[in-house]
């Protein structure tokens, strides 16, 4: 009891005060930054210039042509989603991978499915949004011009992802796995029409793993953040975020393992497959 009483008096002459809760949290969080700022000092003292983001000379730079070719593909795909519903569903068959998914991962009550179709539409939109916006304002700072070229890449890429994964849709006409709790909810969205035949594969996945990979593919490239390892953790990020979609797209139960899996390849093609063959190349250094 007496040392007690010893360490209490030492900390108030040494602080001005008694020690309290918040105060400790103060002083916790001052020391990280402090060290924080002591690990990174010296990374600034041995490179004072941050890389520059540069489009290299042997890179493509998107041309009109490119330009035409998305809006070819933007109109036809938006020929595809306005077409004439159907009733009629070509992949009604089920199999015992994408049923194993329903039953481990497709959420039990209505109101978590709905909740997980929400979530899915955020975490598509925060795919997106780093190489439409984020990307191309960093760039645009130090060369409007690299931003542009970056735009033209973007628009191409996610007009190709759209028109792919909107033509399998009406392709393939596969059954949505919700269709099943029809029976007991028959107001659903998409007990009726031709919304019920468009599980397969997830748009949802597909835009967010070709957001994903513009992101790596121009973080990976350019010095977009100054900072190697800010640049790896930025498509890292981006990638966990698409997978975290299509999860939540089978949560949802708005598709089944497979249209989740065969949308992000058709993401990864769009997003990083075309931009590597059309503009970057495939050489490593």
């Amino acid at each position: 009891m007496t040392g007690q009483v010893f360490s209490v008096k030492i900390q108030e002459r040494r602080y001005g005060g008694p020690v309290t809760g918040s105060w400790s949290i103060v002083r916790i969080v001052s020391m990280a930054a402090l060290l924080l700022a002591s690990l990174s000092t010296p990374a600034f003292a041995q490179d004072p210039e941050p890389p520059r983001i540069q489009w290299r000379e042997s890179w493509a730079q998107p041309a009109p042509w490119d330009w035409v070719a998305a809006g070819v593909l933007g109109a036809s795909t938006l020929a595809l989603f306005l077409a004439t519903d159907t009733d009629d569903g070509y992949w009604l068959r089920r199999n015992r991978f994408d049923e194993y998914g329903v039953r481990a991962m497709g959420a039990s009550s209505s109101r978590a499915r709905h909740a997980a179709d929400i979530l899915s539409d955020i975490t598509r939109g925060l795919s997106l949004i780093p190489p439409l916006f984020v990307d191309l304002g960093l760039a645009g700072r130090v060369d409007p011009t690299i931003a542009g070229r970056m735009g033209g890449v973007s628009v191409l890429s996610l007009a190709a992802t759209t028109f792919l994964m909107t033509g399998a849709k009406y392709l393939m006409r596969r059954e949505r796995p919700l269709v099943r709790d029809c029976t007991d909810d028959p107001d659903g969205n998409y007990c009726e029409g031709g919304r019920r035949f468009r599980s397969f594969p997830s748009g949802h996945a597909a835009l967010a793993f070709a957001g994903a990979s513009l992101t790596c593919s121009f973080h990976l490239r350019m010095p977009l953040y100054g900072n190697r390892r800010a640049d790896i953790a930025a498509c890292g990020t981006a990638l966990a975020v698409a997978s975290l979609t299509g999860i939540l797209r089978v949560v949802a139960r708005k598709h089944y393992l497979s249209d989740v899996l065969v949308g992000a390849l058709i993401g990864v093609i769009g997003g990083w497959l075309l931009p590597t063959a059309l503009y970057f190349g495939f050489d490593r250094r």
